[in-house]
């Protein structure tokens, strides 16, 4: 009795007795299950409960243990959602201007039609000043229409101040003054100059290139679009613009309208995506400078003949960008970006003989750089 007083465990208490027999043999077992289950209780008192992370540790390990899984959650969490930032504004806008500036699509010394690419008004700019410069090269048709295609050097602008963004699309440049009208909607409007240089040189085909040179177009108007953000993650816009421009040099001396629609998203703080559409509407003026035989032309060079085209929908266009940062980070240093843009022409411009016998409706331009954030 003195033995189980001081060792209360039944077990115990029965060994010092050495019981014999079959029921001495299950009592030892029902006793040895007794002690498993107080063991099992008396350790869960001393472990935090395993659904709280941060409940308190008994010691150095525990603590370890602890945040190894608040880490994991964590890691979990940004690979599902890369963008967590939403609550760090300040952050973002840079973040936004940057990426805005990568869907630019680079000017060129023999700038074809480039089409239009992402709109200035993809996102907001910072609330400071900031400027991106890039350099890179493009591979596009020799002039609208052709068939012959020719490297071309280039680069691409970005600046952003006192909630003024500019930016350029192959030779026009945009500036955006538009205000935000709503958490998630901003309006996009403002001025556009800019130059077309569509076959102001020597092309590579011999008989398009006996016709006479044209003048460089100096085009001038506006654009207003509409962008609507946070569709499918806090960092992603949905863009509507329509763009209009008149040249004032006597080259062509029409109007062009352009509209166009672009999705934009950031798919992660290194990378960058663009796809758009846009289309050109352009008068007869335009049609007959770029795609028109005249009668005194035909003479000069009979191969093609006369054709004298109407002015309607010229073209449509699809494109892709991708923006990739060099510094793991799109918002400051150096990135690199690549984009590809197909158009088609129609009606009367892809009939043109300039297209139909001596080039190819279907117009493919690629090109690559990169930039720097200041």
């Amino acid at each position: 009795m003195r033995m189980a007083a001081m060792n209360p465990s039944p077990y115990c208490a029965l060994k010092s007795a050495a019981p014999t027999g079959a029921g001495a043999r299950a009592t030892i077992r029902r006793a040895a299950m007794h002690r498993s289950v107080l063991a099992a209780s008396n350790q869960r008192q001393f472990l935090p409960p395993k659904s709280h992370p941060h409940a308190p540790s008994s010691g150095a390990a525990s603590a370890v243990s602890a945040s190894a899984a608040s880490n994991a959650g964590t890691a979990g969490q940004l690979a599902r959602y890369p963008f967590r930032l939403k609550d760090h504004p300040m952050h973002v806008l840079p973040f936004l201007a940057v990426t805005a500036c990568l869907g630019a699509a680079p000017a060129f010394a023999q700038d074809p039609d480039i089409p239009a690419g992402p709109p200035p008004g993809v996102a907001d700019g910072p609330p400071g000043d900031m400027i991106t410069v890039g350099l890179g090269g493009a591979y596009g048709p020799d002039y609208s229409g052709s068939d012959d295609y020719r490297l071309i050097p280039g680069g691409i602008i970005r600046a952003s101040f006192d909630g003024v963004s500019i930016v350029n699309r192959g030779l026009r440049l945009y500036a955006d003054v538009g205000p935000e009208i709503g958490d998630n909607l901003s309006l996009n409007v403002g001025p556009i100059v800019g130059l077309r240089l569509n076959r102001t040189g020597d092309v590579e085909d011999e008989i398009v290139d006996r016709l006479p040179e044209r003048e460089t177009a100096i085009e001038v108007g506006g654009f207003i679009g509409l962008t609507v953000k946070q569709l499918t993650n806090p960092f992603d816009s949905l863009s509507f613009r329509l763009d209009a421009y008149h040249d004032i040099n006597g080259s062509h001396d029409d109007l062009i309208i352009s509209p166009a629609v672009d999705f934009s998203t950031p798919l992660s703080f290194t990378t960058f995506v663009s796809a758009g559409l846009s289309a050109e509407f352009v008068g007869g003026d335009f049609a007959d400078t770029y795609f028109g035989i005249t009668p005194a032309e035909a003479l000069l060079v009979p191969e093609l003949g006369e054709y004298d085209p109407d002015g309607g929908f010229k073209s449509w266009s699809a494109s892709l960008l991708v923006g990739q940062s060099l510094e793991d980070d799109l918002r400051q240093g150096w990135s690199i970006f690549g984009t590809v843009i197909y158009t088609r022409l129609q009606g009367d411009f892809a009939d043109s003989p300039l297209v139909a016998d001596r080039g190819n409706p279907n117009q493919f331009f690629l090109a690559a750089g990169i930039g720097y954030t200041f």
